[in-house]
């Protein structure tokens, strides 16, 4: 086990462990906190955003552009948060 006693491994080797802790402690709850609160928000934003397009066509205003741009991205985005809670 010749590679062991390479002075260079052994320094990636620690880099590594301690970059890993890194993450774990500080990158790792951001990202679960930034993703509930995505998952949280996005009831809320579908729900005016449909009352917004009811009302827009119920007083004649339609617009085609935007509100099938973001129907489009909220039903992608929607899509992958029933995927991510069914399994």
């Amino acid at each position: 086990m010749s590679w062991m006693k390479d002075r260079d491994i052994r320094k990636g080797v620690v880099a590594s462990v301690i970059a890993s802790i890194l993450i774990i402690i500080f990158i790792q709850p951001i990202l679960v906190w930034t993703w509930n609160t995505v998952v949280a928000l996005t009831p809320n934003l579908l729900y005016l955003f449909l009352n917004n397009v009811y009302i827009n066509a119920a007083l004649g205003q339609r617009d085609w552009i935007v509100p099938g741009i973001v129907s489009i991205t909220l039903g992608i985005f929607a899509m992958f948060i029933f995927y991510k809670f069914s399994m």
